[in-house]
């Protein structure tokens, strides 16, 4: 849904806020989406924002933007890529908020929902008008984010009720690694394909960001808990003497997930209260 529309000086983004705005409370004269910059500024630093607005149908779009009001104090985050929280802003009375001054790399957006209220569903229309908030835990997909670049696209809509006290949010990513005696990477033999204990596992964000490290217990298996949701991968090393076995060969609760070559898995999405096995 994304596009890439007219270049602007960076001053001319920034000031989007003091500016006229049409009714989606986008600068007037200009589209709501992504903004390249760099045709007159290049490498200049990015910006990511948007709207955090009353849900009023509660139906994850911002379909009456003059009914359905922005949300003024919202706390909003900005985390790397790796969930390293960077900054805090709050929405202002129009529940538009910014994150000025930004290098390229890989973000993601977390807002946070007053008592009494919470987040609509995400993704129900296009970029420009509906919520990205995860529901549950309120933080966004993983943003890539290129230089020169105004994306204002990150929005969140907000509708009365409450979660339950003991609602999960975070995921969880863990698996196994077994001794493959017939090198054809499935787990089709428990007796003969033991389990591998010490190795190494180490999970990284897709921006190739380390984001912790564990090994193997007395069972084979590894956890990693309590992740934040994102897009990441995971990279195994292979002890002395050993090599990876063959990858996808099956169904993903019985096969190796390892390249044969690199011990990584390919990126893979982690969502709010979600267990992945690699």
């Amino acid at each position: 849904m994304r596009k890439v529309i007219q270049s602007l000086l960076l001053i001319a983004v920034l000031g989007f806020l003091a500016a006229g705005c049409d009714k989606n409370h986008n600068p007037v004269g200009s589209s709501p989406t992504e903004t390249d910059l760099s045709a007159n500024t290049p490498n200049a630093p990015s910006i990511l924002g948007n709207r955090v607005w009353h849900d009023l149908n509660e139906n994850g779009l911002q379909d009456d933007t003059l009914v359905e009001t922005g949300f003024s104090g919202v706390t909003v985050e900005l985390y790397s890529g790796s969930g390293v929280k960077l900054t805090t802003v709050v929405t202002n009375s129009k529940g538009i908020y910014f994150f000025p001054m930004l290098a390229a790399g890989t973000y993601s957006v977390k807002f946070s929902a007053p008592q009494g209220y919470r987040f609509s569903a995400r993704d129900n229309g296009a970029d420009t008008l509906d919520s990205d908030a995860d529901p549950v835990s309120g933080q966004t997909a993983i943003i890539t984010l290129p230089v020169s670049t105004a994306d204002l696209t990150w929005d969140a809509g907000l509708y009365e009720g409450q979660l339950e006290e003991d609602t999960v949010v975070n995921g969880t990513v863990g698996g196994r690694v077994w001794f493959d005696v017939d090198n054809d990477g499935i787990q089709n033999d428990t007796v003969w394909n033991d389990v591998l204990t010490g190795v190494q596992v180490e999970l990284f964000a897709c921006d190739e960001t380390l984001v912790t490290t564990t090994s193997t217990g007395d069972d084979g298996g590894y956890q990693f808990a309590n992740i934040i949701p994102g897009q990441y991968y995971v990279a195994f090393t292979a002890p002395e003497g050993y090599e990876f076995s063959p990858a996808d060969a099956t169904d993903d609760s019985l096969d190796s997930d390892a390249n044969a070559l690199t011990g990584n898995t390919v990126c893979f999405r982690v969502d709010s209260a979600e267990a992945e096995a690699y």
